[in-house]
């Protein structure tokens, strides 16, 4: 096992950055100090107030209307979310990332203080990162989004089990191969389902682990870019939006070219295929974000003047 977890990290970067954002908590006084001051109380004008009443009226009666059509939407999103959760939080990631960075390059003397530190740029924007991320103190939107999706996730991949175990696995113990119908034998069928609960499994833990890296990486870049915070906010969001759809647009066409393939060459069933269809999606997905992962870390290293290294030192 420890010279699978070394060939992993020297074979692939998410790997290795995972690796580093997780095993430890770096011990900087970054982590526990924040340079800046606390932002002044701001009281909401009274016509805001009134405008935000009617605005919200308006829309609720409009949507009483059409609940139905709004409802489905919405369910359809929360499943959306819920299946690609770690691609959601690496966006919440990069946004919070971008933010918590430029909020301290606003004080250009301070600035200047951490670009001197041991640890140079790079390292100094990683030690914010993952203050930003991880720490227990921080009551982000990103930790929201985080334990949200992911409690979300294990309660799906729970029920999800259960409901394969018992629909599936326990007749298939106690009736036996002899029991058949039109789609094909209830073992066959059983096989089908568990491999394609599995690769849902897969699918929700390596995306977890490589969509908040990604995201991360991203915020690293959207903070050296951009005059103003909102500016790089966009940038850094708009750069992981564009990442992930394309690189799931490729895998999706990948994924249909080799299905059509293999079906023509084995002349197998598309319901059998299925699963194998869904493990090329998902690992050309994951090789794809690789790749953009090595290249996005490259630009990251060449705009902060770094190779890489210094956030070993952290």
């Amino acid at each position: 096992m420890r010279s699978l977890r070394l060939w992993l990290r020297s074979t692939f970067l998410s790997e290795r950055l995972v690796n580093l954002f997780w095993q430890r908590t770096p011990r900087h006084p970054l982590l526990v100090v924040r340079f800046m001051l606390p932002p002044p109380l701001r009281r909401r004008a009274a016509w805001l107030n009134s405008m935000l009443v009617s605005v919200g009226g308006t829309a609720a009666i409009i949507i009483s209307f059409i609940w139905v059509p709004l409802l489905t939407f919405l369910l359809l999103l929360l499943a959306g979310s819920v299946l690609f959760g770690g691609t959601v939080c690496g966006l919440a990631a990069a946004v919070a990332v971008t933010r918590n960075i430029r909020q301290e390059q606003h004080s250009p003397a301070r600035e200047a203080l951490t670009h001197i530190m041991p640890p140079g740029r790079l390292g100094i924007a990683w030690l914010l990162a993952v203050r930003a991320l991880r720490l227990k103190a921080n009551r982000s939107g990103f930790r929201l989004i985080s334990v949200g999706i992911q409690l979300a996730q294990w309660v799906m991949v729970g029920f999800g089990g259960i409901m394969v175990f018992l629909i599936f696995i326990v007749p298939s113990l106690s009736l036996g191969p002899t029991y058949a119908y039109s789609t094909g034998d209830l073992i066959g069928n059983a096989l089908y389902q568990i491999s394609l609960f599995a690769l849902l499994v897969m699918w929700i833990v390596l995306d977890h682990r490589q969509g908040i890296i990604i995201g991360m990486v991203c915020g690293l870049w959207g903070s050296t870019v951009g005059s103003r915070t909102p500016e790089s906010v966009l940038y850094a969001s708009g750069l992981f939006a564009a990442l992930n759809i394309g690189c799931a647009l490729v895998a999706l066409t990948l994924m249909g070219l080799t299905s059509e393939i293999i079906e023509s060459i084995t002349s197998a069933d598309n319901f059998m295929l299925f699963p194998i269809s869904v493990a090329i999606g998902i690992a050309a997905a994951l090789a794809l974000r690789e790749i953009a992962l090595r290249w996005l870390w490259a630009q990251v290293c060449g705009r902060m003047g770094a190779d890489g290294t210094e956030i070993v030192m952290v």
